[in-house]
């Protein structure tokens, strides 16, 4: 089982530097079965990317259907927040203190898993406090 964040997830939708890793990640992960994972939030958070993409014409309004379909075509589990006392407690834990990147922490911890990012000051941040987190690059 793996936890994605949706830096993932807009990586298999926005070409960029990491969409053949992540390309690569996500078929090797399906090919053997893996369970992947990531809190209800992170359709939200791709939601919000896709909003300020189309907004700014950073990304064409006529392409967000199939932005939509490759989000949830994926076999992924999203899952509800539970514990809020320990998102909080994660997040202080943080530079940025962030709620939202907490939750996909707890996640993993919950699960007993990764945490798989292209974030890499979270993916500092987190493995200096000993969260099992991993950075595509």
């Amino acid at each position: 089982m793996v936890v994605v964040s949706a830096n993932l997830l807009m990586a298999l939708i926005i070409e960029n530097p990491f969409t053949d890793a992540v390309t690569r990640f996500f078929f090797d992960w399906l090919d053997n079965g893996v369970i992947i994972c990531a809190p209800a939030l992170a359709a939200y958070d791709a939601a919000d990317t896709l909003t300020q993409l189309i907004a700014t014409n950073a990304y064409p309004a006529d392409k967000l259907e199939d932005a939509l379909e490759t989000i949830f075509i994926l076999p992924i589990q999203y899952h509800s927040l539970i514990d809020v006392r320990r998102v909080i407690e994660i997040a202080m834990k943080l530079e940025g203190q962030s709620a939202y990147e907490a939750s996909y922490l707890a996640l993993a911890e919950r699960f007993d898993c990764e945490l798989w990012t292209l974030d890499e000051e979270l993916y500092k941040d987190a493995s200096t406090q000993g969260f099992a987190v991993r950075l595509i690059s």
